[in-house]
């Protein structure tokens, strides 16, 4: 409308002009004016409200990109403006394609990464983030803030100095999820301007097998110089002896040379047993995903250790139902677990007695306990032993805690046994029950995930 008027002024100054210098009568002037203002008008005006619409539509197009273009009536310039506008058209839905492509695009390569990486807008809230950032941290979702991610001072503090002085910066985070730790460096580095509503990018490096091997040497070297202390001080008083005293005794050489060999084969038990210990607290942040069909490995189990029952008169008693459904996890940790308690069970059970194996699964996991979560598999080993006073009851997992030291080590154990099973359990998402009568024996049920298939679940 401002440009009709425009060109009506423009035409009515040029006719006054004419009339003022005598070169057009005023009633021509008058007629020749209004001619020229209704022939603008009639040709103007479709242009005019067709650049409305589309200036319109394109504004409008930003927000609603299947926003159909406007139809436009008119004369020949008006179909050439059409013609432009279907042009437009064209090279707006070209640029949302190639704009959706690159995201797919960004999306693929951030996935593609192991590390996890997170993308923060200027308010320190989650623009993007990959699938190993979901792994890592969790239930993640665009929008949230991101001190609320890890919650950790350092972090926020780094966040704060990338967004507000451009400063890059790193920092060491624990974080904890089903009760086990898992150490991040995270390299917080501020992006340049054009990146979109990006604007630091946090990539995420697991130390974890680091510190835990920080762990594991400083423990080993602990943990094994106040073990190996008593068996080696008794190889040293052996060898002593047999150099010395018993040089020359045929029966006090054996006894010492038999007492060498028990020594000798406890401390190999106990540097085995702590390696192990350490292999699995080293992956113990990463959960196994895998799948191991219990009730095979229960009877295979069962027949490995037949043997050891037998020469206390005892009998191992299976329980399994046929539609055992398989657990997620490491089979030869899971065995490893299932023999420490099954041999406890034995060793410790009353001779004569039997051991029970027996599985199942639990839709709903009972309450008492604190990891496991969702559909369990359970797996439990009674023994009809001496029992567990319920003081003990706690402590049983702890390295090296014995509740019957002298018949602990008489039997050859590390105190190691229970202290495996729980870190096992533990890098299974799993978990360990005690349940123990003084005087009638004791229940060790383990609590682990089972194997959910899609397939499964649309068929129920």
């Amino acid at each position: 409308m401002g440009l009709i008027l425009l060109l009506v002024l423009v035409e009515a100054g040029i006719f006054l002009v004419l009339v003022l210098t005598g070169e057009l009568a005023v009633a021509a002037a008058v007629a020749g004016f209004a001619a020229l203002a209704v022939m603008s008008a009639v040709l103007v005006w479709p242009l005019v409200s067709g650049a409305d619409r589309i200036r319109s539509w394109v504004v409008r197009r930003n927000d609603l990109p299947d926003l159909e273009p406007p139809g436009l009536r008119g004369g020949p310039l008006v179909a050439q403006l059409q013609s432009v506008l279907h042009a437009v058209t064209h090279t707006l839905d070209e640029r949302d394609t190639h704009i959706v492509r690159l995201a797919r695009d960004n999306d693929h390569l951030l996935d593609a990464l192991r590390a996890p990486v997170l993308l923060v807008s200027g308010d320190s809230t989650l623009v993007r983030f990959n699938g190993a950032a979901g792994r890592a941290f969790g239930d993640l979702r665009t929008g949230q803030h991101v001190s609320r991610i890890l919650r950790d001072p350092g972090f926020d503090s780094a966040v704060a100095a990338g967004l507000g002085d451009g400063l890059s910066s790193a920092v060491e985070v624990v974080v904890t999820r089903d009760h086990v730790d898992s150490h991040y460096v995270l390299d917080v580095a501020p992006l340049p301007a054009g990146m979109g509503d990006a604007a630091l990018m946090v990539v995420c490096h697991d130390v974890t097998g680091a510190r835990m091997t920080e762990k594991m040497r400083v423990d080993f070297v602990a943990n094994a110089s106040h073990e190996i202390r008593s068996p080696l001080t008794t190889l040293v008083g052996c060898i002593e002896t047999l150099q010395g005293p018993a040089r020359d005794d045929a029966d006090s050489r054996a006894r010492f040379l038999a007492m060498m060999e028990a020594q000798g084969r406890r401390m190999a038990n106990l540097v085995e047993d702590l390696l192990s210990l350490s292999r699995i607290e080293i992956r113990e942040h990463t959960q196994p995903d895998g799948e191991v069909a219990i009730g095979s490995l229960l009877a295979r189990l069962a027949s490995t250790l037949h043997f050891e029952a037998d020469r206390r008169s005892m009998t191992i008693d299976l329980d399994i139902p046929d539609s055992m459904p398989a657990v997620r996890g490491d089979e030869d940790e899971i065995e490893q677990a299932l023999y420490n308690l099954v041999a406890n069970a034995i060793g410790y059970g009353r001779q004569g007695t039997a051991v029970s194996l027996a599985a199942g699964v639990a839709d709903r996991p009972p309450d008492y306990l604190r990891v496991a979560r969702g559909r369990l598999a359970w797996i439990s080993v009674t023994d009809q032993g001496d029992g567990i006073e319920a003081h003990h009851l706690p402590r049983l997992t702890e390295r090296f805690y014995r509740v019957d030291k002298a018949r602990s080590r008489e039997r050859g154990g590390t105190g190691l046994g229970l202290a495996i099973v729980k870190h096992i359990l533990s890098r299974h998402r799993g978990e360990l029950h005690v349940a123990s009568t003084p005087g009638k024996g004791s229940v060790f049920t383990v609590w682990l995930p089972v194997v959910f298939h899609e397939s499964v679940m649309k068929s129920s």
